[in-house]
């Protein structure tokens, strides 16, 4: 006979629970739902808590978020369901109460999969062009270490401006060291869809 506390539920990718996720804001799923184990099961094996993401009866297209996927009834509930995967958290393996189901279909997993991407920033959504346009301009000393947040970043121009007689000043960002002159410029982005 085997010995029923020796036993380790390890929840596995796909299947699904239900569970409380106690009171949160209006914004998101609150109380007793059924949720979607997320988790990698490698990594159920090695932890007590585990990544889900809840489930509601209503269809995506409604919302009109990209990282809500559809689960038709004979995927895996007796309800169509969304996952909503903008709202995955973590909870404990004691969390997880009455099984449900689980996805299976390799169709519902590759949407599972891209909101997974798209809820993450993980290279799923539409890339955006970026016009970036010079706004504000300030003439400050840095030195050195300084000037690398500048000059690192992006959306800053610089442009040093060499004194005739090659003196260095106080830095004005850290008062520390000395440094240059430098101009800095601003850029602002316009977000372009393309």
């Amino acid at each position: 006979m085997i010995n029923e506390s020796s036993i380790i539920f390890r929840p596995k990718r796909g299947e699904i629970y239900l569970c409380n996720l106690g009171k949160h804001s209006d914004s998101e799923q609150n109380g007793f739902c059924p949720v979607m184990v997320i988790q990698a099961d490698e990594l159920s094996s090695k932890t007590a808590t585990v990544v889900v993401a809840p489930l509601v009866s209503t269809e995506p297209k409604k919302s009109g978020i990209p990282c809500h996927v559809y689960l038709p009834v004979e995927e895996c509930l007796t309800k169509a369901s969304t996952v909503l995967l903008e709202q995955m958290k973590t909870v404990d393996f004691i969390e997880l109460k009455g099984y449900c189901g689980c996805v299976k279909n390799e169709k519902t997993w590759k949407h599972i999969n891209t909101g997974i991407k798209q809820a993450l920033g993980l290279g799923a959504w539409k890339k955006t062009k970026q016009k970036l346009s010079a706004s504000n301009k300030e003439t400050t000393c840095l030195c050195e270490k300084c000037s690398r947040y500048y000059k690192n970043n992006p959306f800053y121009r610089t442009r040093r401006i060499i004194p005739l007689d090659g003196v260095k000043e106080w830095c004005d960002r850290c008062g520390q060291n000395l440094g240059f002159v430098y101009r800095i410029t601003e850029l602002t982005g316009e977000n372009k869809n393309g």
